[in-house]
């Protein structure tokens, strides 16, 4: 999912990048209304951009807090150093 998102972020930020390129050229022609439509357009894709970064960055932050629960549990436990070794042993 986040290899997806992440590459949706990217296509959106290159076609905000082209079409407010764009606009601007057309913004400086008589095709006015046109070039302020193609910047409006970045200015949504460029917004959605940083709306899948911010749930990416989120989803990140839950995983990092269940990993962290994980470790607690298994240092309460004690097992955390068994699974070191265990880990060590296989590499």
């Amino acid at each position: 999912m986040k290899i997806v998102s992440n590459t949706v972020a990217w296509a959106a930020l290159g076609t905000a990048k082209i079409s407010g390129m764009a606009g601007l050229v057309l913004g400086y022609t008589p095709y006015r209304v046109l070039g302020g439509l193609l910047l409006t357009f970045a200015f949504v894709m460029v917004g959605m951009c940083v709306t899948v970064c911010l749930k990416i960055m989120k989803g990140q932050n839950v995983q990092d807090d269940s990993d962290k629960a994980v470790l607690k549990r298994m240092m309460k436990e004690g097992t955390l150093n068994r699974a070191i070794l265990e880990v060590s042993k296989e590499s």
